[in-house]
C-alpha cells in the first residue's frame, strides 16, 4: 500500500532531493540569494539605525513566505513534474532573526531556518516528524557548508581584485 498507492519512495526521492541537497544546481540557487539577502540585513542594521526585520519586510521581503516560494521557485525549474515540491515550508523565528541582525550574527541566522513537509496519514507513519526533524539538522549543517564555501569564493575573488 505505501509503495504503489501513497508513493513512498518518490515521497523519499523527494525528501532526499532537497533536505540532502541533492537538487545541488537548484539549491545552490536558493542559498546564495538567501545568504546575499541576510549578508545585506546585518550590513545595513550596522550601517545605519534601520528598523529591525519584522518593521521592514517589504525592504528585502525575507520572510517565511518568500523564502517558501523562492525554494518552490527553484525546484520547481526541473523538478516541475513532482508535486511533492509543494509539500515544503521554509519557517522562521522572526525574533530571533531581528536579534541577530541587529548584533551581524549571520551564521546563527541559518539556524533560525526550519524546512518542514507537510505529511499526510497515513504516509505519516513511515514519515513521521522524528526523522523530518533529523533530515531538517542535516539540512542547516549542509547549508552552513554552503555558506562558508560561499564565503570563501567571495573572498577569493576580492583578493583577485585586489592583486
Amino acid at each position: 500500500m505505501f509503495r504503489n498507492t501513497l508513493n513512498l519512495q518518490e515521497h523519499l526521492r523527494t525528501l532526499r532531493s532537497v533536505f540532502l541537497l541533492e537538487a545541488g544546481d537548484l539549491l545552490q540557487e536558493f542559498c546564495v540569494d538567501m545568504f546575499t539577502r541576510f549578508e545585506s540585513m546585518c550590513r545595513d542594521s550596522l550601517q545605519s539605525n534601520k528598523p529591525t526585520l519584522s518593521q521592514r519586510r517589504s525592504d528585502y521581503s525575507l520572510d517565511s513566505l518568500m523564502l517558501t516560494l523562492f525554494l518552490h521557485d527553484c525546484l520547481g525549474r526541473r523538478l516541475s513534474c513532482n508535486e511533492f515540491i509543494y509539500r515544503f515550508k521554509v519557517d522562521m523565528n522572526d525574533e530571533l532573526m531581528d536579534e541577530l541582525q541587529t548584533k551581524n550574527q549571520l551564521h546563527q541566522i541559518i539556524d533560525s531556518l526550519n524546512l518542514k513537509y507537510v505529511v499526510e496519514w497515513p504516509l505519516n507513519i513511515v514519515i513521521h516528524q522524528t526523522a523530518l526533524q533529523k533530515y531538517n539538522k542535516i539540512f542547516i549543517f549542509l547549508v552552513k557548508v554552503k555558506q562558508v564555501m560561499w564565503n570563501l569564493q567571495r573572498m577569493q575573488v576580492r583578493l583577485i581584485s585586489i592583486t
